[in-house]
């Protein structure tokens, strides 16, 4: 842990972490002005939001989702192999990013029309943030609740159930979710897990094209396949951290920190602490299973865990049942903190 001179702690170590992340009562989840549906919310109020939005994610829920979750899979790795085979490509543009936008598409049930419109909100509000431009992102927080209002109601007038329409009929204290809290809610859900999404779909294929016997055991059902997901996950964080704040006067790494004072949990270096896990960049699923933090820990552990599960391991079954050779055909570049994952990975595959 760091203590640096404007009072901002720095959490890389796996047990300073499971303590932030087990002791709620100590550590808050609200370290922002703007609201954060359930992410940004703590005790009762966190737990009311979140009995709402856990029906998605529930064995029912997946199990529904999956057939429609297989059949894009499958398209879209058909695509890239018809398009790419034998060709040297850029996978995250290839495939990642627009796979992650179009299995939250999916999900959420968004007409397909709309689309164009939410990528070109990304494309701006990934610039903004890359600029610090704290004005451009106001607007674009702006722009993005109008998606949302416009979306509720084209959502309101479909005869399907979509999990769009099923979001704007939730009722919380006996009335309906205002803009504000489902605009947080869905841009928690979207903005949030594309980023991660396609930095897991990108973080698992490099990792598999370095690893050609990890390809085959993997084919060969010989590994666990969501164990295995796991510990690559771990080995190369797909999310680079998260906040929190001091609730009173605690004690943390032996270190005394004032109420209010602002904690960054940073990923990367918390899922290879050595202390924990003796030799961090060597994968071993069965010996570090118990101890990775890929979903967080505590209350506030990933509600959409099951989600992100389903979709990384169809995802990786399905490009190993289609892909017979798959390996690097160039430097891959890494991304930029506060991103992580690749920014460009150079592949090239064959069926």
């Amino acid at each position: 842990m760091s203590y640096s001179a404007t009072s901002q702690v720095t959490v890389t170590c796996h047990a300073d972490a499971m303590q932030v992340l087990s002791k709620p009562q100590l550590f808050s989840n609200q370290v922002s002005q703007h609201i954060s549906v359930p992410n940004g919310m703590d005790d009762e109020q966190h737990q009311t939001y979140r009995q709402l939005i856990e029906p998605f994610f529930s064995t029912t829920a997946i199990a529904q989702f999956q057939p429609a979750c297989v059949a894009l899979v499958e398209r879209q790795v058909t695509a890239l192999i018809d398009h790419a085979d034998g060709m040297t490509i850029d996978f995250i543009t290839a495939f990642a990013r627009p796979f992650a936008l179009d299995i939250q598409w999916l999900f959420m049930g968004w007409p397909d029309d709309y689309k164009p419109l939410i990528q070109a909100w990304l494309q701006a509000q990934q610039q903004a943030q890359r600029r610090q431009d704290k004005s451009a992102m106001v607007m674009l927080a702006a722009e993005f609740e109008q998606h949302i209002a416009t979306l509720a109601k084209l959502a309101q007038q479909q005869s399907q159930p979509t999990v769009m329409r099923q979001l704007t009929e939730l009722r919380i204290h006996g009335r309906a979710l205002s803009l504000a809290e489902l605009t947080s809610l869905i841009r928690n859900w979207t903005v949030g897990e594309l980023a991660t999404i396609t930095a897991s779909v990108g973080i698992i294929t490099g990792y598999l094209a370095q690893h050609p016997q990890l390809q085959q055991q993997l084919r060969n059902n010989d590994l666990p396949l969501r164990e295995s997901i796991d510990e690559i996950l771990r080995i190369h964080a797909p999310l680079p951290s998260n906040r929190r704040r001091t609730r009173c006067p605690v004690q943390l790494a032996q270190q005394e920190l004032p109420s209010g004072t602002p904690i960054t949990l940073v990923w990367p270096e918390i899922q290879r602490d050595a202390a924990v896990f003796p030799q961090p960049l060597t994968f071993n699923p069965q010996q570090n299973a118990a101890h990775n933090l890929l979903y967080g820990a505590g209350v506030h552990v990933c509600p959409g865990k099951p989600l992100a599960q389903l979709e990384l391991e169809t995802f990786t079954r399905i490009l190993l049942e289609q892909v017979s050779c798959l390996e690097l055909a160039g430097q891959p570049t890494w991304s930029n903190y506060p991103a992580t994952g690749f920014s460009s990975l150079p592949l090239r595959l064959s069926a």
